[in-house]
């Protein structure tokens, strides 16, 4: 459940690029050459969405009393 809430939070782009990420065909160098960017700034910005999504995660759970 934090996870989906997490999605929802971030910006269209940020859930376009996680989504198409982790579908069957998604590999980082498909992915790069789908929307013409390097495969290392594919792997950059995936990193920071993660991070992001990670820290959202923690702050929801810690929120509901989670450890």
């Amino acid at each position: 459940a934090a996870l989906q809430n997490c999605l929802q939070k971030l910006d269209a782009t940020q859930r376009d690029l996680i989504s198409r990420r982790y579908q069957p065909d998604g590999a980082v160098n498909s992915l790069a050459a789908d929307i013409g960017k390097t495969s290392k700034a594919v792997s950059a910005s995936l990193r920071r969405v993660r991070d992001k999504l990670r820290q959202c995660i923690e702050r929801t759970l810690a929120a509901e009393g989670h450890s």
